[in-house]
């Protein structure tokens, strides 16, 4: 606005400009012809003059011919200025207006605020936004009435600030109360203006309330969805817990009352060596397969586990480990208690995800683990010497082991970091705080 004022000014002086000389050649012409005809009107109607008569005469007429001259380099510079400054005025005002009117039709909320954060202006959406019809019902409620608690709380903070001269509060975010009672959420900028001439603050609010509860819906669906996989997990591990035991107890002791008895039948079958043959076979594998029932058992629940403690199941699920794969497990444990059982369930749990990953994919020989407590927390460190891994891939390829992995973790507070390389091998740091 002010550069089209401008230009419209530049337009007017430089056009007067180029008129200006034109004007005043006419004017001189008509103000000699005015001249000839007022002499000839002093000698045909008039009686003789006088030598002081005739220079009165003289005079008159120079000052009629040099009038227009006169005018324009004495009084017509006076009344351009005059005229170029109500121009200005008339512009000033015009675009005063239109920023009214600007403000006016804004889509987002606007008001013009005191330091002390009095409204002096408010335009229709703002008023909107609060529900109320006109600025001096804005005005006279209380703000307290018009916040939030916590809302009310941080305005007063703010006003503190401005009061002491910090101005930093440019951008945040306020909760409402509108006329009806209802909240709303709005995010406001705050900056300086001249307003009357005076240094004001110009507030303008945009209207996140949409936003707002969708941020909520979508928090308390992951909530929902956090308390469900926390709720499948503990039935998962009941239901591991109560299988293991029962394999332990019933098909366990089954199968080595069942050993016991094959060993009973050697008296009766000793003279027969095809009996005596068969009888070892199956005697054997009843052992194996007592052997994979306690396996199994303790995969699926370790007994040594609530019994000892999590050092005492780690080393002997190494032990397993390295017995059935080869993979050499070096071991740095604490003597410290490890007395949460629900935080020792998952640190077994990610070392035995863990050392399955090593099987399947590190093509590792070598496989450190430290477990440490400390004042802070407990922190479990796994690291393997096998080809390592792009992390990018992992992450983008979202598996779903590393999803429950972390979920586990999460779910009592801890962090799972995780660090790899190209033939750097793959380091697993598993964090839980102590309370």
């Amino acid at each position: 606005m002010k550069m089209k004022s401008k230009i419209i000014f530049k337009n007017q002086k430089s056009q007067g400009t180029i008129q200006s000389p034109i004007r005043l050649l006419i004017v001189i012409i008509f103000s000699i012809l005015v001249s000839d005809m007022l002499v000839w009107i002093f000698i045909k109607f008039l009686p003789p003059l006088t030598v002081w008569g005739e220079l009165l005469v003289d005079s008159i007429l120079i000052l009629i011919i040099l009038s227009p001259i006169l005018y324009s380099f004495a009084f017509r510079p006076l009344t351009a200025n005059i005229g170029e400054r109500k121009r200005a005025e008339d512009a000033l005002l015009l675009e005063k207006d239109n920023f009214r009117h600007s403000l006016d039709d804004s889509p987002l909320g606007v008001r013009i605020a005191t330091i002390e954060g009095n409204t002096l202006y408010a335009n229709n959406t703002l008023l909107n936004f609060y529900g109320y019809d006109s600025l001096g019902e804005l005005q006279k409620t209380p703000l307290k009435n018009r916040y939030t608690p916590e809302s009310y709380v941080q305005a007063q903070k703010r006003k503190r600030q401005r009061e002491h001269g910090d101005l930093s509060a440019t951008g945040y975010e306020i909760s409402i109360v509108r006329k009806d009672g209802e909240i709303r959420h709005l995010q406001v900028f705050r900056k300086e203006v001249l307003w009357d001439g005076v240094r004001q603050f110009q507030v303008i609010c945009n209207d996140i309330t949409g936003r707002k509860q969708a941020e909520e819906e979508i928090i308390k669906s992951k909530k929902l969805v956090e308390d469900l996989h926390k709720h499948l997990t503990e039935i998962r591990e009941n239901e591991r817990a109560l299988i293991s035991r029962e394999i332990h107890d019933q098909i366990g002791q089954s199968l080595t009352a069942l050993k016991l008895d094959l060993n009973w039948m050697y008296k009766y079958v000793g003279t027969n060596p095809e009996a005596v043959m068969k009888l070892d076979n199956m005697i054997e594998l009843i052992s194996n397969t007592i052997k994979d029932v306690q396996r199994i058992s303790s995969d699926l629940r370790p007994g040594i586990l609530d019994d000892l403690g999590l050092a005492a199941a780690i080393e002997w699920y190494s032990g397993e480990f390295e017995e059935r794969t080869g993979i050499k497990c070096r071991l740095r444990l604490d003597d410290s208690i490890f007395g949460d059982s629900q935080k020792n369930l998952v640190f077994f749990r990610v070392l035995q995800e863990a050392l399955t990953n090593v099987i399947r994919h590190a093509n590792a020989s070598i496989v450190n683990i430290k477990l440490h407590q400390s004042k802070q927390g407990s922190t479990l460190t796994i690291k393997d010497n096998g080809i390592g891994m792009h992390l990018e891939k992992v992450e983008s390829g979202n598996p779903l082991g590393l999803i429950g992995t972390r979920e586990r973790i999460r779910q009592v507070g801890g962090t799972l970091y995780i660090s790899s390389g190209i033939g750097q091998g793959t380091k697993l740091t598993i964090f839980i705080p102590s309370k």
